[in-house]
């Protein structure tokens, strides 16, 4: 049923994005034909509530038949179903009866992810704790279980809740999300909530930390809100008006700014104490938190054991600082970071015809061709002598021009330590299966899977609280948890590979998977693109080097939804 209400989500959310790409691609042709404006009746999506409301949702009738089904969730001789179903049902009319200017796509979508928050937020107060944990200690299969399928329904409902500025519905969604359970209280604030034991199920490491991101925004877009209509609210009458009111006013609304950015200041501090210590985020997730604190990272986090940096030796701040990097930091003034060494090159772009957003910057190449964009002008850059510049050139060896380089959001790094850790790490040996643990079967459900499913579980650490109110910590298990000491002595081994021993390596992993598939008469979808790219591969890790590929190696392994 889950299944079938989040292809139903992804339908709507794509015929919205559909109608409304037509909607903007009409206002253009108008703008660009100078034609007078015609009537918007024709670009709206009203086709009828039953031509996509498949489920009813719109209707009292279809929020309780989708209530019934959650309903043998609850404990026996409950009365939530019904409560639930008239808190749901006044929760739509209330919202949708605010927007008067939404689309049936988008009263839809608002109406499921409603239905999906309460009914998640219900769960949370009745399921087991042996449940819940039983759940919990199976993260890979989060895509599985009902409760994991309603979070990314919410999950993917929130850019056109949010787009409608129905912040306060956003913000109840990120609570659950991210706490188990709806913020209590009419007069919603940042809060931290009591992580319930549901909640480590609901979304992964990486969303998690987007979800932090997108609830200090949205808490931020509304306080700007109470704060305008509190300026209308007290505005004096004409007859009355005085300075004095003025400035009370004013007074009143610098007062409100103040304290609403000090409630998110609090906020990500409170967070970033509490996600450090436990990586329930990823590190860029504690960066953005931690910018808005306008202090030094190093600052930030001076007290706070990240456990991420330190297991990836993730730098907090540069080595070498400027004067006035070290003022600012000795002042505690403004946001800083460990930043990049990057090359700058300065180039005209050619007039797009396209106006708008999403439109590409399109540059003059060698050949005089305007079709190259600004990946691929770096490139010729690089190939020309251009950059580096002179003075980031150091050494009489170095080489200026010729290089040659790929744009492909890291595919070959990605393909290397597919091909190096298939056998050793991943447990893909063709043929030589790897003896899983007890509890591991379903890690490996079908012999065409390149990965373990929980690869894609990063590293943390659950907080529990038991019945004494003690705080304890346990590691996520995850892959990096399962296969530490493999993964240890895999990366200690490619440090001390030598540039040909990694071209080696390479290859007879490759030609070992082309043995099987000959042998066993099996399929292996992306053995002709390695097959093709065997000389590349080769080039790419020998230039890299063993102790490059196992620090980026360990990053993979750490979080590889994340760092790939």
């Amino acid at each position: 049923l889950c299944v079938e209400r989040g292809a139903n989500v992804d339908y709507l959310i794509e015929l919205h994005e559909l109608l409304r790409y037509e909607k903007r691609q009409k206002k253009r042709r108008r703008n660009y034909d100078s034609e007078s404006e015609d009537s918007d009746d024709d670009d709206d999506d009203e086709h009828g509530t039953a031509s996509v409301d498949f489920m009813k949702i719109l209707t009292a009738e279809g929020v309780r038949s989708i209530i019934s089904t959650f309903v043998k969730t609850f404990p026996p001789c409950s009365d939530q179903g019904r409560v639930l179903g008239e808190r749901i049902v006044g929760k739509i009319e209330s919202v949708l009866s605010a927007c008067e200017e939404l689309t049936e796509s988008e009263r839809i979508v608002i109406s499921l992810a409603i239905c999906s928050i309460y009914i998640l937020d219900a769960r949370s107060q009745f399921i087991e704790k042996a449940e819940a944990s039983r759940m919990v200690s199976r993260p890979s299969l989060r895509h599985l279980w009902w409760e994991g399928c309603l979070a990314y329904i919410v999950w993917d409902c929130i850019p056109i809740i949010e787009r409608r500025e129905l912040y306060s519905l956003a913000i109840e969604a990120l609570h659950v999300l991210l706490y188990g359970c709806v913020a209590i209280g009419d007069n919603q604030s940042l809060g931290m909530g009591d992580r319930n034991p549901l909640a480590p199920l609901l979304l992964s490491r990486r969303a998690r930390g987007k979800a932090l991101d997108r609830l200090v925004i949205d808490q931020t877009h509304l306080n700007r809100r109470r704060i305008s209509q509190m300026e209308v609210d007290t505005a004096p009458s004409k007859t009355g008006e005085t300075k004095s009111s003025k400035k009370q006013q004013l007074q009143l609304k610098k007062k409100a700014s103040i304290e609403a950015a000090s409630e998110v200041s609090s906020f990500s501090e409170r967070v970033l104490h509490q996600v450090v210590r436990s990586s329930m985020i990823a590190f860029s997730s504690i960066r953005g938190l931690a910018r808005r604190l306008k202090r030094p990272l190093p600052n930030v986090l001076r007290n706070v054991f990240c456990l991420e940096a330190q297991e990836l030796g993730l730098r907090l701040e540069n080595d070498s600082k400027t004067e006035l990097e070290k003022a600012r930091e000795s002042e505690n003034k403004g946001y800083s970071d460990w930043t990049p060494i990057t090359d700058k090159a300065i180039a005209n772009a050619l007039d797009n015809e396209k106006e708008g957003a999403g439109s590409r910057c399109i540059f003059v190449g060698n050949d005089s061709s305007p079709s190259i964009n600004v990946e691929q002008l770096a490139m010729e850059c690089y190939e020309e002598g251009s950059l580096p510049a002179s003075d980031m050139v150091s050494g009489d060896s170095a080489v200026v021009g010729g290089w040659v380089g790929w744009h492909d959001e890291g595919g070959y790094v990605r393909a290397i330590f597919r091909v190096l850790s298939s056998a050793p790490l991943l447990g893909v040996d063709w043929g030589c299966s790897s003896s899983l643990a007890p509890g591991d079967e379903t890690l490996f459900c079908s012999p065409y899977q390149g990965a373990p499913f929980d690869l894609h579980v990063g590293f943390g650490l659950n907080t529990e609280i038991d019945d004494s109110s003690a705080i304890a910590h346990s590691a996520i298990p995850g892959f990096y948890v399962r296969q530490r000491q493999k993964i240890e002595r895999f990366l200690n081994q490619l440090t001390e590979t030598n540039p040909q021993g990694l071209c080696d390596a390479i290859f007879r992993a490759i030609e070992a998977r082309l043995i099987f598939g000959l042998d066993n008469n099996r399929k292996d979808p992306s053995l002709e693109r390695d097959l093709k790219n065997l000389r590349t591969l080769s080039f790419i890790a020998a230039g890299l080097g063993g102790q490059l590929l196992a620090s980026v190696f360990r990053c993979m392994v750490f979080d590889y939804r994340h760092y790939r």
